[in-house]
């Protein structure tokens, strides 16, 4: 397991590229790119005979934007965690923006106190943790179950519960088109709340001091600007993934309307969008491994994928190692059995 996955850690060595462009449009396509993995002095490895989706591990390692929920607030992880953080590179590629933050203030705009450990390691208060859990539904994830709320460590359930909570978007929409009374004023500050998060008025943000489904976003945070988190932070309530996905892969429409996109390109989306789908779980144990992705998506691109890893030689040994067509339907066939087995994600 890396541990570390970003895109700071991911080298592009040797890429061609090929252009197409229509109207004021241009899509620029990398071919053939090979890909190198920086930076493993935070990796971890498992017994080599331990089943690598039923072993359990603990701790706080890599960059805080790119961690598993389970990660987030200390409760145990296995190697999914690797696959969700290239889930979340994905979508920063597409959007070309951050999802998340390393770093936040509270709901009054101070910085959530540093605090560290007997050990000297660092650690975030409860408040801070709750924050950054919410970030994650409202951003990508969407809201958790109750299924998988109860299915954790009495300990942890805290951290999580207020997500549970969330209002959905529906819930939100129905409400606002029931409410009769709001004066114009009101009206154009709600119709840009989604828009720019600087557009907040202070009285909106007082009377949401303490409300856990919002989060004021300052102007004053970030040097560069709203990022896409803060955005959706700036609405008190929460879409389904399912939609959360397909906003951030929208970001194609266009291309495809103009037909920039081939064939070929346009059916690698819809498989993306898929596999975003099985990646992005809040349970650990029901995302997909890299095997069953392979299995299910990418099964006729297999080979090219791997190549862009790793030489000939490279693929070779890792075929004596043991990761063959054999071990991949294996692993993904076992999983296959544990997801038809559990009703939620």
């Amino acid at each position: 397991m890396h541990l570390d996955l970003k895109p700071n850690n991911i080298m592009i060595n040797w890429y061609k590229t090929t252009s197409v462009e229509k109207d004021t449009y241009k899509l620029v396509k990398l071919d053939n790119p090979r890909v190198t993995l920086i930076d493993f002095s935070v990796s971890t490895k498992a017994p080599r005979d331990a089943d690598l989706d039923d072993y359990p591990c603990r701790g706080n390692y890599g960059t805080r934007r790119y961690r598993a929920p389970e990660m987030i607030f200390n409760g145990t992880w296995n190697r999914s965690i690797d696959t969700f953080a290239l889930a979340l590179i994905v979508l920063e590629c597409v959007n070309a923006t951050r999802l998340l933050e390393n770093k936040y203030r509270d709901q009054n705009g101070r910085r959530f106190p540093r605090r560290k450990d007997r050990k000297g390691r660092k650690v975030h208060e409860q408040r801070e943790i709750v924050d950054y859990i919410v970030r994650m539904a409202k951003t990508f994830l969407g809201k958790p179950s109750l299924q998988y709320l109860h299915s954790l460590e009495e300990e942890f359930q805290p951290f999580v519960k207020d997500a549970t909570n969330l209002p959905d978007a529906e819930q939100k929409e129905s409400n606002s088109n029931s409410n009769s009374n709001i004066d114009d004023n009101d009206n154009e500050i709600q119709e840009n709340l989604p828009l720019s998060p600087k557009s907040f008025g202070q009285r909106i943000a007082n009377e949401n001091i303490g409300n856990p489904c919002f989060t004021p976003v300052h102007s004053y945070m970030f040097d560069h600007g709203p990022t896409l988190s803060d955005v959706h932070q700036s609405q008190m309530h929460v879409s389904s993934k399912e939609q959360l996905i397909v906003s951030f892969l929208n970001a194609y429409k266009p291309f495809i309307q103009h037909q920039l996109v081939s064939n070929s390109d346009l059916s690698r989306l819809q498989r993306l969008q898929h596999a975003l789908h099985q990646v992005l779980v809040w349970d650990p144990s029901q995302r997909a491994t890299p095997e069953l992705l392979l299995l299910q998506h990418f099964q006729h691109e297999r080979d090219s994928l791997l190549s862009y890893l790793f030489s000939a030689q490279e693929l070779t040994q890792l075929q004596v190692d043991g990761f063959n067509d054999l071990h991949i339907h294996t692993v993904a066939k076992t999983q296959i059995q544990t997801l038809n087995a559990t009703c939620y994600l």
